[in-house]
């Protein structure tokens, strides 16, 4: 083990929803009396804490208020050396945990692990993990989290992206706002657009606007009538039959604001970053459409391979080979 390590982790496997923990009588006795399952956890991972107190004042024990333990007991309090680290993994992406309907009980239980835990952190997740082709308008949400952890005395933030791959749609410009947050939390709303201004600005070049026309349409549009966490469908992110013409007018408008802003470009780099940060929408449109044109689908893979994207979703490969006359969704 790293002997230098002075955070150690005591936590139960990811896992799914169902499961309870150990079930045996003295651990079903605490999860009772603190109404929680965390209940046994937590004083298991509390005893360990002041077990090492004095020989190892450093070091801190974490374990994860995730999925069965994430609501907080009642009746017992973390050691001032552990650290609560919550998931938000039931919760929207587009519109943020506060006051959204897909919040589950993460609010509630974020504000009361507030009041008895002095180390909270943070394991955010700011992609979709089913799908890193599909488009992504958390841009504004990540902001409002942010705030909110922050107010409940979160001390430490984790973002995890698309670990195993690059993605299109501006995975660099998110990764520049998060750590502009964590730097300064206290950020306005103004300061933070601003810094996503400028970012567009000088990575994408003088047609910058439209790509933040862009952004604002995507968020509005899409958070007008979908919710949708970390792992959902081309479908669940924006919904498309043959006969909503309006929506696809929408994806071809959509498309079209970044063919505007490579008109503008300047350099090469700012058209690779123009092409890459296109793929989302164009995935979106060809698959919406049921799009069999070889021409166009050639294309969209072309500019994925360029892009340098390896996989679709967390557990799934990017193919060597497609048949173009197949939808871009099916790849």
């Amino acid at each position: 083990g790293n002997r230098a390590a002075t955070i150690i982790s005591v936590s139960p496997n990811d896992s799914y929803l169902d499961q309870k923990g150990c079930q045996c009588e003295n651990c079903r006795a605490l999860d009772e009396k603190y109404g929680s399952p965390m209940g046994s956890l937590l004083t298991f991972v509390n005893r360990i804490a002041v077990d090492i107190r004095d020989e190892f004042p450093h070091v801190y024990v974490e374990t994860l208020a995730y999925h069965y333990t994430q609501t907080p007991p009642v009746g017992l309090e973390a050691e001032d050396n552990v650290i609560i680290r919550m998931c938000p993994t039931g919760c929207c992406m587009v519109h943020g945990i506060e006051g959204c309907e897909m919040g589950d009980t993460f609010e509630e239980d974020i504000q009361a692990w507030g009041k008895i835990s002095k180390n909270m952190s943070i394991w955010h997740y700011s992609a979709n993990f089913a799908n890193y082709l599909a488009p992504m308008p958390n841009l504004f949400s990540i902001y409002d989290d942010v705030k909110l952890y922050y107010s409940c005395g979160v001390v430490s933030l984790f973002d995890e992206g698309a670990w195993n791959s690059k993605t299109g749609e501006f995975e660099e410009l998110r990764a520049y706002l998060l750590s502009k947050l964590m730097w300064n939390p206290d950020m306005t709303r103004e300061e933070y657009e601003q810094h996503m201004n400028e970012f567009l600005m000088y990575y994408y070049g003088d047609g910058w606007e439209y790509i933040r026309r862009y952004i604002d349409a995507t968020y509005a549009r899409i958070g007008e009538e979908s919710h949708f966490t970390h792992a959902a469908d081309l479908t669940t992110i924006f919904r498309v039959v043959k006969t909503d013409t309006d929506k696809m007018e929408f994806l071809y408008a959509m498309c079209g604001l970044f063919d505007k802003a490579l008109e503008h470009a300047s350099t090469e780099e700012q058209k690779a970053h123009l092409r890459k940060g296109s793929i989302q929408i164009q995935y979106q449109t060809l698959s919406s459409v049921r799009n069999r044109d070889e021409e166009k689908n050639e294309y969209l893979f072309n500019l994925i391979k360029e892009a340098g994207i390896t996989a679709i979703s967390e557990g799934r490969a990017f193919p060597d080979e497609v048949n173009f006359r197949q939808v871009p969704s099916t790849w």
